[in-house]
């Protein structure tokens, strides 16, 4: 389409001029600033992280040997913690041992000793689980010659 003005200069509105009145040199040197500027701020920032970093890993550092000790001490407490069931399984299953031999001492015929008690674990044949024999070996003497026969 093709547009025709016809009224005289005078009257026409005149385009405005003000865009190509603006010096291309001065906004190329205000964006080449502000890039500079740019450019300064990530430097600053850079440089600052690094002296940060430094710090930090100074402080890590200095931590060092308490970390190493706190990891020792964390290990430590795992092996308890895995001991513990098995306490807990040996207070349940307690036999109260005192009891048992001085019962065994009131029905000894006099002129016998005990010499060795002892715990012995041998696998069952049937069920494959471990059995516990408690074996009792004595001596005896005596001036009559009695208990031996009763023996």
């Amino acid at each position: 389409m093709i547009e025709i003005d016809l009224l005289p200069q005078e009257f026409r509105t005149k385009k405005k001029a003000y865009l190509t009145q603006i010096p291309k040199k001065e906004i190329i040197l205000a964006v080449l600033g502000c890039l500079v500027l740019f450019h300064l701020f990530l430097i600053s920032l850079t440089a600052m992280s690094a002296k940060r970093l430094k710090g930090l890993k100074g402080t890590w550092q200095e931590l060092a040997p308490k970390r190493e000790r706190l990891d020792g001490l964390k290990k430590q407490l795992s092996e308890i913690n895995a001991r513990i069931p098995l306490f807990e399984q040996v207070i349940k299953n307690r036999i109260l041992w005192s009891k048992k031999l001085n019962q065994l001492s009131e029905l000894m015929v006099s002129g016998i000793w005990l010499n060795e008690l002892s715990v012995e674990t041998k696998k069952a044949q049937a069920k494959g689980q471990p059995l516990k024999y408690l074996i009792i070996q004595g001596s005896c003497a005596s001036r009559t010659k009695d208990e031996p026969a009763l023996i």
